[in-house]
């Protein structure tokens, strides 16, 4: 289980070769146990305004909010904490 304040991230692969743009939705979090859905053309934008306004954040955020899931698995993206919580791909 991820720590208090911090949410856990399911992740699903798509490899049929569509486009992520249109894959944009947060399709469910709970709070109890901390885990969100999401598909992969979700922005971190889109993540700091819906996860933030429920006190919850990314444990690995990227710099920048044009960043989608799908990318940040592609690339395993880390923050500064990555001595600690890995890379996107490990959270």
């Amino acid at each position: 289980m991820a720590p208090a304040g911090v949410m856990a991230m399911r992740l699903s692969t798509i490899t049929d070769g569509r486009s992520y743009a249109a894959l944009n939705r947060i399709v469910s979090f709970d709070p109890v146990t901390r885990e969100s859905v999401l598909e992969a053309g979700v922005t971190f934008a889109q993540l700091a305004r819906h996860f933030h306004a429920l006190k919850f954040t990314a444990p690995v955020c990227a710099a920048t909010g044009a960043v989608t899931v799908g990318g940040a698995v592609a690339n395993d993206i880390h923050s500064k904490n990555h001595h600690s919580m890995g890379g996107f791909a490990a959270t």
